[in-house]
């Protein structure tokens, strides 16, 4: 099996679906063709005829170097083993792990302490039978060392899976040496939402931000955007991969954060950002306000660089090509609308604007109007063809229906070409979608001045040709679902959002 590395992942049912588009990242990372190490449309395949997700992958790689690399950035990576033999039976494996082993005598010299552990999904095994399966590979391999439990300088394991969780169907017995553990797991507990700092009510769950993080290839030295930053869950994830932060978002109390003693839906305060302070000035920043700010120094991270605009107006604010191919990933949760009204800067047709005069211009804060979901996606997906290097990356999370067919259903741009769309279930009715994509060639409008009635018009074509797409109407949707259930609290509340031009109901923190 020269080669072979079996891969542990962390199958959660919330994340399982995420861990191949993390994996092709990662391998991708590392220079890595994720077509030469495992054949992903049989996996796929597979993983539909089993009851659960399986949690290991056989995958080739050219050194145990390369597998703990990937145990290195992996969220959702538990460990690697180089696979020495597999089997339906221990005593089957054993025979072949016994031949590997001759062609390795530097893992049995006298010096090297070693340990066997078992790891059993799908089935228990008592601690007996633990013992006794244990000595059958004792005695398959030559050991001249001594046994150390707490610190071996190998370690061996043996992995008995059950595929379905009943003893009568077939299992796949392994046994390998551990090359690699994660080392960013940690992250997950570190950053629970719970001890977060400043929170808004659609604050992103850390894990899958992390993912996200991830599979955007955010690594130190890297720049990432987020368009719609909101409280910065999704920056925080990717300045804890090392990448320089920028973020924006429309709602100027989210930025600003808010005192400790004010409630969420208090009037927010203005207040500094502490960039210059002394540590001790910090400190009393952040034990008198919440703001982003506070979440990036709860961590001991580097702070993002936060701008107030409207992204249906992006390069409005910014000079000629001043941002052009500047960033390696955008990494973003837009507001669709349903729990965070997504709004833009405007008003209404039959509004007439008043000037502002000059004595109130510097706390003057423009009208919205609603932001539709395809014009969301379509600035979305035009600010990435923009401001992404040559091969930079777009993930956002798109919800929808369970009638979605990524083939069909994804927004398209000229520019940018889809990695992977991968399912989250939320409820039996309703999905959210991870999409993924690369800035396959330079995008052919860059030189092209931007007018917010007529950005993008070729992919607003594309966009709008998905107008039936199960995302457009999910509002909606919820909305009729909710009302039938006789559940219209919130619903009514988003939606009385959208009829509102008045400032003080703008979206909510994100």
């Amino acid at each position: 099996m020269e080669g072979a590395y079996l891969l542990r992942f962390i199958t959660m049912k919330h994340t399982s679906n995420f861990r191949f588009a993390e994996l092709d990242a990662l391998l991708e990372a590392l220079g890595v063709d994720p077509a030469s190490a495992y054949d992903r449309a049989a996996a796929r395949r597979d993983e539909k005829l089993a009851p659960e997700p399986c949690p290991y992958l056989v995958v080739r790689l050219a050194s145990p170097e390369v597998a703990k690399a990937l145990c290195e950035y992996g969220i959702l990576l538990s460990h690697a083993i180089e696979l020495w033999g597999s089997g339906t039976t221990h005593e089957e494996c054993a025979v072949a792990v016994a031949s590997y082993g001759e062609k390795r005598p530097h893992f049995f010299r006298p010096e090297a302490s070693w340990r066997i552990d078992v790891d059993a999904y799908g089935t228990t095994i008592p601690l007996d039978e633990q013992n006794t399966i244990r000595a059958i590979y004792a005695s398959a391999l030559p050991f001249q060392g001594r046994v150390n439990l707490a610190a071996p300088t190998e370690t061996f394991q043996i992995v008995d899976y059950s595929p379905s969780r009943r003893p009568t169907d077939p299992r796949v017995v392994y046994f390998g040496r551990t090359v690699g553990a994660t080392t960013k797991r940690d992250l997950v507990r570190r950053c629970d939402l719970k001890k977060r700092v400043y929170l808004g009510p659609t604050a992103l769950d850390n894990e899958l931000a992390l993912v996200m993080a991830n599979v955007a290839r955010c690594r130190p030295g890297a720049a990432a955007l987020d368009p719609y930053a909101g409280t910065g869950s999704i920056l925080v994830a990717c300045a804890l991969f090392g990448a320089h932060c920028f973020g924006a978002d429309i709602d100027w109390r989210v930025l600003r954060g808010k005192a400790r003693d004010e409630n969420d839906g208090a009037m927010r305060r203005r207040g500094p950002d502490g960039r210059g302070a002394s540590a001790s000035e910090l400190l009393r920043l952040d034990s008198d306000r919440k703001t982003i700010f506070a979440n990036f120094r709860q961590y001991a991270l580097s702070l993002p660089e936060i701008v107030r605009l409207d992204a249906s107006r992006f390069f409005d604010y910014y000079r000629d090509r001043a941002l052009s191919e500047f960033f390696d990933a955008l990494v973003t949760d837009p507001p669709y609308g349903i729990r965070a009204g997504a709004r833009c800067l405007g008003s209404r047709p039959q509004d007439t604007v008043k000037p502002v005069p000059d004595d109130m211009r510097e706390d003057h804060v423009p009208r919205t109007k609603p932001y539709p979901v395809a014009d969301v996606l379509a600035d979305l997906l035009e600010i990435a063809a923009r401001v992404l290097k040559l091969n930079g990356r777009l993930a956002y999370l798109l919800p929808s229906t369970h009638d979605f067919f990524p083939d069909r259903d994804v927004p398209k741009h000229p520019a940018l070409e889809l990695l992977d769309c991968c399912a989250q279930p939320i409820s039996t009715k309703y999905s959210r979608y991870l999409v993924v994509m690369r800035k396959h060639r330079p995008c052919d409008q860059c030189l092209v001045a931007w007018f917010a009635g007529d950005a993008a018009p070729e992919t607003r074509e594309l966009i709008r040709a998905t107008a039936d797409a199960p995302y457009v109407r999910l509002k909606e949707k919820v909305f009729q679902r909710a009302t039938a259930n006789g559940h219209t609290r919130d619903v009514d509340n988003d939606a009385d959002d959208d009829d509102d031009d008045d400032d003080d109901d703008d979206s909510a923190a994100r």
